[in-house]
């Protein structure tokens, strides 16, 4: 049977507007909510939890680390959560172009991919040190970058705001092939 719960919101707060979720490997879930930031959730005990972030953010991505750390993303910086607390990475926050996450992706290699809102996509090595950075500039149709994920296959898919872009490749992520209008995808 469906079972109701009712995210915990403060007054303040937005209404519970989810932007996000995602399930851990411990069976919680990890609730991204619209100016309102970063909740926790327990299925077997139906408990909630806030996890504070300085400020209420749009949380957009998360990526769960082997050892059970949580990368989130959000509005403004990424943040590494351990232990129930969240602190802002200050390593890929300089280096990245703009603070404005809406996607992450971490390779089998290691490689961190970070899509953003305005500044195209940051590929970070495994110990967190930029790698290259894509946006129009380098090709990629538009800078909002909206997802970006790896199929089976290993090739990695960025869409955009004007368009899909496919790295056959990770390793090389220079080399790319564009898809828009032209290729039967609507006009945005």
């Amino acid at each position: 049977p469906a079972r109701k719960y009712t995210i915990p919101i403060a007054k303040d707060e937005n209404k519970g507007n989810v932007s996000t979720i995602f399930p851990d490997s411990k069976g919680k879930l990890w609730i991204g909510i619209i100016n309102s930031g970063l909740k926790t959730f327990d299925p077997a005990t139906g408990a909630f939890r806030t996890i504070d972030l300085g400020m209420p953010l749009d949380v957009n991505a998360f990526i769960e680390e082997p050892d059970g750390t949580m990368l989130v993303g959000t509005e403004r910086s990424l943040f590494v959560v351990r232990d129930g607390m969240a602190v802002k990475n200050p390593t890929v926050n300089t280096k990245l172009k703009s603070p404005v996450i809406s996607s992450m992706l971490r390779l089998p290699s290691g490689e961190l991919w970070i899509a953003t809102n305005d500044k195209g996509i940051g590929i970070f090595d495994a110990d967190l040190q930029m790698k290259t950075h894509l946006d129009e500039s380098a090709g990629i149709p538009a800078n909002d970058v909206r997802n970006v994920f790896q199929d089976s296959d290993g090739r990695v898919w960025a869409s955009t705001a004007s368009g899909l872009v496919l790295f056959p490749n990770p390793a090389e992520p220079e080399k790319f092939t564009v898809y828009n209008g032209d290729d039967g995808l609507a006009d945005n």
